[in-house]
């Protein structure tokens, strides 16, 4: 019998679907969970999977410098400095820990010593990193330098095609009161995914701090439309038609 022949006999019996792997849970795994909820700003929610990501694997640098970095979007700048300097004595000479120490000493408003823990950054192996030219803008725009713009430019052409580093590149904008250079990186984060509903609520925050509200209201509406109860979202619109009905009560009452 043939070998085309024997093919025969299988013919008209359904296919088995290969069942997927089960997921390993491991540092990798909790890693990639926290990435995830980072850019759903569920900053609790990417601690809680660093931290677990650590149990596994306590020299897992990403996960470090994941938890310093969702702890400054929490505001905790305080603890932040803390795990950045356990970090530190754990990966002494990490490009994206000393840039994340100088972005969090320019925050608490020490701009000059923040820059040298930056600037040293870029001086080590393999600091030529999206993340410390990110860091840098944040410093020099803090310190209102227009150097700050080659600095964003310098991140996005490292990646050309990543939306988290645009997106991070608009939020560090948003953060240092620069609205419309905002916009630039939130919309180009857009069109690389149009899909994630977080990038629309960085877009629509942009436009609400350059005083286009209808334009906000629009994002955060779409970003509704991507995921029904996307929370960050539903706070931001509520918290903008409130405002908006508050400015037509003073105007009413001439208050």
């Amino acid at each position: 019998m043939g070998r085309f022949e024997r093919l025969e006999f299988d013919a008209g019996l359904p296919h088995r679907e290969r069942q997927k792997p089960p997921p390993i849970y491991d540092d990798n795994h909790y890693l990639a969970e926290g990435d995830k909820c980072f850019y759903l700003a569920d900053y609790e929610g990417a601690l809680l999977n660093y931290s677990r990501a650590l149990r596994f694997n306590n020299n897992c640098e990403s996960a470090w410098v994941g938890q310093v970095k969702a702890l400054i979007e929490l505001g905790e700048l305080d603890e932040a400095l803390i795990w950045c300097d356990r970090g530190l004595q754990r990966f002494k000479n990490s490009p994206a820990l000393l840039a994340c120490k100088g972005k969090i000493l320019a925050r608490l408003g020490d701009c000059h010593k923040g820059m040298a823990y930056v600037d040293a950054a870029l001086q080590e192996k393999g600091g030529d990193l999206p993340l410390v030219w990110l860091a840098r803008a944040d410093v020099l725009l803090a310190e209102k330098s227009p150097a700050a713009r080659f600095c964003l430019e310098k991140a996005c052409e490292l990646a050309p095609q990543s939306w988290q580093v645009y997106i991070e590149a608009a939020m560090v904008c948003l953060q240092q009161g620069e609205p419309m250079l905002a916009l630039k990186y939130a919309r180009q984060a857009t069109e690389l995914n149009r899909d994630h509903p977080f990038l629309w609520c960085v877009l629509g925050d942009a436009y609400r701090d350059s005083g286009q509200h209808a334009e906000a209201e629009r994002c955060y509406r779409y970003a509704l439309s991507l995921e029904r109860n996307f929370a960050p979202a539903k706070s931001r619109l509520d918290k903008l038609q409130s405002r908006g009905l508050l400015g037509w009560l003073r105007k009413l009452f001439g208050k």
